[in-house]
């Protein structure tokens, strides 16, 4: 099959919720003579798809005609006669080796051969319990037996059983429609809690993949720089360390994190799952502590690395208008070898390639900010690497991290910046709509209780307000409701603006942290024009 006989049929859109699929099953699940497509996907849903045409893919696109959510990741699916040889069941396995089945039978209706009219779904219900009933009798009595001659050999000695090991399923991908992480944690036993820290600030972003019986906890920033400064103190007088929230193994203590979170299990939940954003320019391991429910406790330390240019999705091409951008350009030169380069890259971008082609020579890859909307086009080849993006702040990082590391390599390198005006006022084009709709937001709610006191000591409904302020008024209950749930994103987008104000000038040598008060006057002005501007002043 060569790419010009190649041809697109049909393609399944999962919405927001976007999960991989583990395996898929073919199956006349109707016994009708059509195909229906079984779907097992890696948050736990079992989906039915089926077609009006005989095959699946000869017209329209399939349609879901099923759909359930297990709770924990499918890892097979099949098709067939189980328990009925007139009716097919869907049967799937899940993560902590639960077997589930769906019928097509109509459980209903009223069994046949029952004398007292239940439905064939009670009878059936009725007759598996009693099975299960005698089979967990049977287990019971043989492990009293094995508990026997345990005790025999141990000279009738009480044992403390070893901590239960557990394997851990997770995933951290970054989900370039959300602009974030999201992080999954799946154990086959219930979970009890489960700890985040990260040595780099973390947002944590509402989402419908997070079960709402999970009770979050966020240690306050001021809370682990006291618990860190406290541990530092004590290991200087020589009195030890004290585990804290901040602290715990892995190598990392409490001075490490710069965000700490706990995620306590009330249902038993065996698999959780979190959606965060990451702060670009700053880079670590991430630390997942995993506390299965069991006894005697036992937990598991899992690590993800992330980024300093965490949020760059990477992509096959850029787009004409994104291609024509005007970009700022740093390039390295110096003796390193393809190898060296190759790793210097993968540990600052995500999703760079663990190694290189057998026949590599160079290398090109194209990334895009999924919050921002920036680009960004890395070249690397022997004794030489060239970085180029039309944000100043990742041209900035990159200039830091390949420097550092070659630093401590000690391979001297000669650097060629060249940083573009044009890329500044570029850059805060992309983000100058998500910015003045959260500055509006936030002066609309700064109004209404003044719009509100307004009206009251006038005594009328306030038929006599401004289109502008009247529209506020009638909308102030969904205002307040947006705002609450983009407050810190306003947060977050600023210290974007902060951040590419300290390192444009810093690519051009000029010092500018005591110009940050005056800034932020500016952004929250919501003028764009004095905004770039201001980026634009000498800095002296």
């Amino acid at each position: 099959m060569t790419k010009s006989t190649q041809r697109s049929l049909w393609a399944l859109h999962d919405g927001n919720e976007k999960s991989p699929i583990n395996c898929i099953c073919v199956h006349d699940l109707l016994r009708e003579g059509a195909e229906s497509m079984l779907i097992g996907r890696n948050d736990g849903r079992i989906e039915v798809y089926v077609s009006n045409a005989e095959q699946i893919g000869e017209s329209n696109d399939p349609l879901k005609v099923f759909s359930r959510e297990v709770g924990e990741s499918i890892r097979s699916v099949d098709c067939g006669a189980v328990n009925n040889a007139d009716n097919n069941e869907v049967v799937i396995a899940s993560y902590s080796g639960k077997i589930l089945s769906y019928t097509t039978e109509q459980v209903l209706k009223r069994a046949s051969d029952d004398k007292q009219g239940r439905s064939t779904h009670s009878v059936n219900t009725e007759n598996r319990m009693r099975s299960l009933m005698s089979e967990i009798d049977a287990i019971q009595l043989k492990m009293e037996k094995d508990k026997a001659a345990y005790r025999k050999t141990q000279g009738g000695q009480p044992s403390i059983p070893p901590p239960p090991d557990f394997a851990v399923n997770s995933t951290f991908t970054l989900d370039a429609d959300l602009a974030a992480y999201i992080l999954t944690v799946e154990i086959q036993s219930p979970i009890d809690l489960l700890v985040l820290r990260s040595p780099i600030p973390l947002d944590l972003v509402e989402s419908n993949l997070q079960s709402g019986s999970i009770v979050v906890s966020v240690v306050p920033p001021a809370m682990i720089a006291v618990q860190a400064a406290a541990q530092a103190q004590a290991q200087g007088n020589g009195t030890g360390t004290k585990t804290t929230v901040g602290g715990g193994g892995g190598g990392g203590g409490a001075t490490n994190n710069k965000f700490v979170a706990t995620y306590r299990c009330q249902n038993k939940e065996r698999r959780i799952t979190i959606t965060m954003r990451t702060t670009e320019g700053e880079a670590g391991d991430m630390q997942v502590v995993v506390v299965a429910a069991s006894a005697p406790k036992a937990a598991k330390v899992i690590s993800f690395s992330l980024r300093p240019l965490s949020l760059h999705a990477k992509v096959h091409e850029l787009t004409p208008e994104e291609l024509a951008r005007p970009k700022s350009v740093i390039r390295f030169t110096g003796n390193m070898l393809l190898g060296t380069a190759h790793e210097w890259v993968q540990s600052i971008l995500p999703d760079v390639p663990p190694h290189l082609a057998e026949n590599d020579t160079e290398c090109t890859f194209y990334f895009r900010n999924s919050f921002t909307g920036s680009t960004a086009c890395v070249e690397y080849r022997r004794n030489e690497i060239i970085f180029q993006s039309d944000s100043p702040s990742a041209v900035a990082i990159a200039k830091e991290m390949i420097s550092r590391l070659a630093t401590a390599r000690r391979i001297q390198l000669e650097e060629d910046l060249t940083a573009k005006e044009e890329s500044v006022e570029c850059f805060l084009s992309l983000i100058r709509g998500k910015l003045e709709h959260l500055l509006s937001l936030a002066r609309k709610v700064d109004i209404i209780e003044a719009i509100q006191e307004i009206t009251q000591q006038s005594g009328d409904d306030g038929s006599w307000l401004s289109p502008e302020y009247a529209a506020i008024l009638k909308s102030q209950d969904l205002i307040k409701q947006e705002f609450k749930d983009r407050a810190r994103a306003l947060e977050y987008l600023t210290g974007i603006v902060t951040d590419l104000f300290v390192d444009w000038h810093r690519l051009r040598g000029v010092e500018v942290r005591h110009r940050i008060p005056q800034l932020q006057q500016v952004i929250l002005s919501n003028d764009f024009n004095a905004l770039v501007q201001q980026f634009l002043k000498s800095g002296k």
